[in-house]
């Protein structure tokens, strides 16, 4: 029983030695017609080399050079043919309202950009209603580094951030789409050479009106992802300030000095305001303390006058009889009574 155990196991480990060398063998073999130009497996992926040029089909170069992904050396930057959308968003403080719009209109002119829209509310530092505006800018995206160290120019920036949007996908896919879309616009003009029947002619026209509609709404989507390309579009606000932002305190010190400016802003505001209120509505204060004067002073002349008259004797009530007025006599106290033992 042992021997057949031991020949069963032996059998077993020749037949795993010839499985291991046959596979072996077809792994040293299997790699021969990858030389051939085939291989034992494919890919149904088609790379960017092989979506159609921009400049063939769409006629528009951007102005930052953006070179198709056809055009890409292995040596260059992956990122020189991806179509990236740039936003940045900015909170700018300014004590000085007026220079700082001065200074960020006059930023965005120098480097190239230009002011899509643009908003303004409030009143003047003087009137205590602070003012406020928001920008919203296209600055062209080889110079946003620029922008960045410009924006300290025009404030206190006091919150930044930066966000992108990946379209490289959705422009080539659109551009292919555009490709196929002129290609059946020239085969339908070639059909309608050769149409002989007007109800042949009619339907063509038709044909070619949707493809011409198609042709146009994709062109101006590759117009507007080119335009946001190129110019990345940038928001300010920009409001104006009696005093900058600090940092928040970390350390007690920090926050118990932090409190007490905070608490001693807060009371030289409320005297300004009371001086302001004081001064302000001084005539209004003048006129309600004449009138008080005009009111008061003789009423009380009149009250003292009233008090200083003799009263006249009351009529009699209820069937009595009215007696003669008499004046009062002033009473005398009434004498101590006397101990008995003093007249001992």
């Amino acid at each position: 029983m042992t021997n057949w155990k031991i020949a069963r196991l032996l059998a077993a480990a020749v037949g795993l030695c010839l499985i291991l060398g046959s596979c072996s063998a077809g792994s040293g073999n299997g790699g021969a017609p990858m030389k051939n130009g085939s291989s034992g497996s494919s890919s149904s992926y088609t790379s960017d080399a092989q979506r159609p040029s921009a400049d063939a089909d769409y006629g528009m170069v951007g102005e930052s050079g953006e070179a198709a992904p056809e055009e890409m050396g292995g040596g260059e930057d992956p990122l020189a043919g991806m179509k990236i959308i740039q936003y940045m968003d900015y909170r700018i403080e300014s004590l000085e309202f007026d220079q700082a719009v001065s200074a960020l209109e006059s930023l965005c002119k120098r480097l190239g950009g230009y002011i899509e829209q643009s908003s303004r509310s409030g009143e003047s530092i003087n009137s205590r209603r602070l003012r406020d505006a928001e920008y919203t800018l296209r600055i062209p995206s080889s110079k946003l580094e620029d922008f960045k160290s410009g924006a300290a120019e025009v404030g206190t920036v006091y919150s930044s951030s930066v966000w992108t949007e990946n379209v490289t996908e959705s422009y080539y896919d659109t551009e292919s789409r555009l490709k196929s879309l002129r290609v059946q616009e020239e085969r339908l003009l070639a059909l309608m050479e050769k149409s002989e029947t007007l109800t042949d002619v009619i339907e063509l026209e038709q044909a070619l009106a949707e493809v011409t509609y198609e042709i146009e709404t994709l062109t101006s989507s590759l117009r507007r992802y080119d335009s946001l390309v190129d110019y990345s579009t940038v928001t300010v606000h920009l409001e104006e300030v009696e005093r900058y932002t600090e940092t928040p305190p970390v350390t007690l010190g920090e926050r118990i000095a932090e409190r007490f400016n905070a608490t001693m802003y807060g009371l030289s505001r409320l005297g300004q305001e009371l001086l302001i209120a004081l001064i302000g509505g001084l005539p209004v204060i003048i006129l309600l303390a004449g009138l008080f004067c005009a009111i008061f002073f003789p009423a009380r002349h009149q009250a003292k006058k009233n008090a200083a008259k003799p009263k006249a004797p009351q009529p009699p009530q209820n069937g009595q009889s009215m007696q003669p007025w008499q004046p009062i006599q002033p009473q005398t106290p009434p004498a101590p009574p006397q101990n008995p033992d003093e007249k001992h």
